[in-house]
């Protein structure tokens, strides 16, 4: 009966912790879920000659859909293609991100 107490007064403080923070401990795993990225490595090589402007970008599949669509609506508003390079970024990689990664040129 001695240990049952502790466990029992250990218990009636996590359920009631966990009713009074419900809200706090949700929103702190959904701002994480919406923070956390993971995936592969890409490699985009742009060879003399090529032209990777939006409508290519708009076709890497690879790549989240939301961001890729980001970067192509940027390139075809700005009228830019990607330059000549070798180019490695994430599945996840942001829009704000790819900016910093791909080098622009405006279209002759």
């Amino acid at each position: 009966m001695k240990k049952l107490i502790p466990f029992i007064l250990v218990t009636v403080i996590l359920v009631v912790s966990l009713y009074l923070f419900r809200h706090q401990i949700i929103n702190l795993i959904m701002s994480e879920r919406d923070q956390i990225k993971v995936g592969k490595t890409l490699w985009l090589d742009v060879k003399p000659g090529m032209v990777v402007n939006s409508a290519y970008i708009n076709e890497y599949d690879l790549w989240d859909k939301k961001e890729r669509e980001k970067v192509a609506k940027y390139m075809k508003e700005n009228d830019l293609v990607i330059k000549e390079g070798h180019y490695v970024f994430n599945q996840a990689t942001t829009y704000s991100e790819a900016l910093e990664i791909f080098v622009f040129e405006k279209i002759k």
